[in-house]
């Protein structure tokens, strides 16, 4: 069986972002918290104010004393999708449904981040079962005969 060293593991945290269809939360912690300490756990920590400004897109800049338990769904996603807004954000990102619980306006915010992304020479893979009006060309592979 492999097991890649500490190294491996910690070189490709920072080069990889996943979000999962299940987030990974901490019900405990603040929106502040789980973004800072979200960022600290993949190897590019960052400050108070990088998180602040990376919460404005989604919507949740009013929210940061709030805990993870008291948001719903959808502001949860947005606290998760927080991280795409980061400085030093990994070039490749893993998105499992991240459209799941979002209105149409950050559906279209996220589409508008990751054309930004890949225009900064980033990739992203993610699995939807909604479209997203994406302004560049997409690879899709249309899975279980839909």
């Amino acid at each position: 069986m492999f097991s890649p060293s500490r190294a491996g593991r910690v070189h490709v945290a920072r080069e990889l972002l996943y979000i999962g269809h299940k987030p990974g939360l901490r019900d405990v912690l603040t929106v502040m918290e789980q973004l800072r300490s979200s960022a600290a756990l993949a190897g590019r920590p960052c400050t108070e104010g990088e998180a602040l400004a990376a919460l404005v897109p989604v919507g949740l800049e009013q929210a940061v004393g709030l805990r993870i338990a008291q948001l719903s769904e959808g502001q949860r996603r947005r606290a998760a999708l927080a991280s795409l807004w980061l400085p030093r954000v990994a070039p490749l990102w893993l998105l499992d449904e991240p459209l799941a619980a979002l209105d149409a306006a950050m559906c279209d915010r996220l589409a508008q981040r990751l054309d930004w992304h890949a225009d900064d020479g980033g990739s992203a893979v993610f699995t939807s079962h909604q479209a997203l009006p994406l302004k560049r060309g997409v690879r899709s592979l249309r899975l279980g005969g839909y």
